[in-house]
Parts: structure tokens; C-alpha cells; sequence
């Protein structure tokens, strides 16, 4: 039996980690920018994967299936969640909705993939499903697909309900 490839957290020469500030707010992100180290602007990648993890977890928490996505020449971005590892962590309940999480997902697809040309391919697990099914909702333009594990497609609902309601 052979051990699965896996990452490293700190000096595999697969992954850059990299800032970003999303405009007009405090919030920083950081995130993971893995790709073939033998890939050249004359190769570019076949495409590029978005990940989101789950509660609790971090960007790392996909570190098993990044090699593979590698091996099938894909570009992966994955970031540390809002309030998770590198991540800015507010305070604030308000600055988690899914609409604002969304537009700092897009921030960051705009930010690896500037031309916009090739929309990502999104991979989603537990809570980074629910976010993802929102994000591909607002910004179908820059989603070419979904995969998601744990959370199925849930449409949003047409009236704000409260917990108590529920």
C-alpha cells in the first residue's frame, strides 16, 4: 500500500501563499495558490478548481486531494475561510452573509484568473458548500461547475425567516 500524496504545510514548492485586501473593507484573506511547478506561461493550466472547506477547517484541510488535482494539470486556488487560519476574523455577524462572502470569493477568482477568460471549477465541502451554491448564484459568469460534498443544492428561500421561525 503507498502512502497518498499530501501537501505540506509550509515549504511545498507546489503552493505560494499569498494576501489579498478586499476592497472598500478591513478584511484580509489569505490563501493558497497551488500549481505544477514545471507549469510555464507556454503551459498554462487546463483549468482552474476553487476549494472552500468546511467548519472547522482550514485551507489545508484539502490537502490530500490537491496533488491529484495537479497531476490532471488544474490550478487550485484555496483560501482560508472568513474568520478561519490566516483570514481576517470580524466580530461582526453582519459581515458573514453569504452575498458578502461571496463578492470576496469573487475578489480573489478575479485576482489569480484577471482576464476573466476561463471561469473556475468550484469544489465545496459542509459549510463551504452552502457558500458556494450562493456563489456560483451571484457570479455565475466566473463558475463553470460545481462539486460539493455534505451540503445538496438548497434554493434561497424568497422571505428572510428568523431563527425563531424556523
Amino acid at each position: 500500500m503507498t502512502t497518498p500524496d499530501a501537501l505540506t504545510p509550509t515549504d511545498d514548492p507546489r503552493v505560494t501563499h499569498h494576501f489579498t485586501t478586499i476592497p472598500s473593507t478591513f478584511l484580509t484573506y489569505h490563501y493558497l495558490l497551488a500549481a505544477n511547478p514545471d507549469s510555464s506561461a507556454s503551459s498554462p493550466p487546463k483549468a482552474t478548481v476553487l476549494l472552500l472547506h468546511g467548519w472547522p477547517d482550514l485551507s489545508l484541510g484539502w490537502r490530500y486531494q490537491i496533488p491529484f488535482l495537479l497531476s490532471l494539470g488544474l490550478r487550485v486556488i484555496i483560501p482560508d475561510m472568513l474568520g478561519y487560519g490566516l483570514t481576517s476574523a470580524p466580530s461582526s455577524p453582519a459581515e458573514y452573509s453569504l452575498k458578502k462572502l461571496s463578492s470576496h470569493l469573487a475578489h480573489i477568482i478575479r485576482e489569480v484568473n484577471p482576464s476573466g477568460e476561463q471561469p473556475v471549477l468550484l469544489g465545496t465541502h459542509d459549510w463551504g458548500a452552502f457558500l458556494g451554491w450562493r456563489l456560483a448564484i451571484y457570479y455565475p459568469e466566473l463558475i463553470k461547475g460545481v462539486f460539493a460534498f455534505c451540503i445538496p443544492y438548497t434554493p434561497p428561500e424568497s422571505k428572510v425567516t428568523t431563527l425563531e421561525e424556523h
